[in-house]
């Protein structure tokens, strides 16, 4: 991975999921090459939190000095990407798993066993909601304190909200 090149700029930043990526902070253009193709980022001041595949990688970018603070191998073709507190989330469909990483060391912490392939989640209060792609969409609540999962609706699209109560709002 090389470093960044910067520039001024006010201009939107356009990009395309190829081996380059264009990052936009408030100062400035960088341009970062990047091997693989992104799947799912999230950002933290001038931070960049970024899966990748082919090959399967977690980096980490801060957009500000143009250091480069993580670029660790992942175990398999990354999914979806979440903030959890001081968590990192990453979605591994094909292991069937969520696994945790601390988002200030980039440790692993710890694995979920969904038992099924998660193709997209979100974490609310105690509770993980994914969906899954077997024969149809089926969106489940997981209770992280307990590891006890229902299914909560069949849909054909994993979109959905929830109120402060953890109920299903759509």
């Amino acid at each position: 991975t090389s470093k960044p090149s910067g520039t001024t700029s006010s201009k939107p930043v356009t990009s395309t999921p190829a081996s380059n990526s264009l990052l936009q902070n408030a100062r400035k253009v960088l341009k970062y090459d990047i091997k693989g193709t992104p799947v799912e980022y999230f950002i933290i001041g001038d931070v960049v939190y970024l899966t990748l595949h082919t090959p399967n990688r977690l980096v980490v970018l801060d957009t500000n000095t143009g250091e480069l603070l993580c670029n660790l191998d992942l175990p398999d073709e990354p999914g979806d990407l979440k903030r959890y507190g001081d968590e990192m989330w990453i979605s591994f469909p094909y292991m069937s798993q969520i696994r945790k990483y601390d988002i200030r060391t980039y440790e692993f912490k710890e694995t979920l066993d969904i038992g099924m392939e998660v193709s997209s989640f979100d974490v609310y209060g105690d509770y993980l909601f994914f969906a899954t792609h077997r024969q149809f969409t089926r969106v489940f609540r997981y209770n992280i304190k307990t590891g006890q999962s229902d299914i909560i609706v069949g849909l054909f699209e994993a979109d959905l909200m929830v109120n402060a109560e953890n109920n299903l709002i759509y």
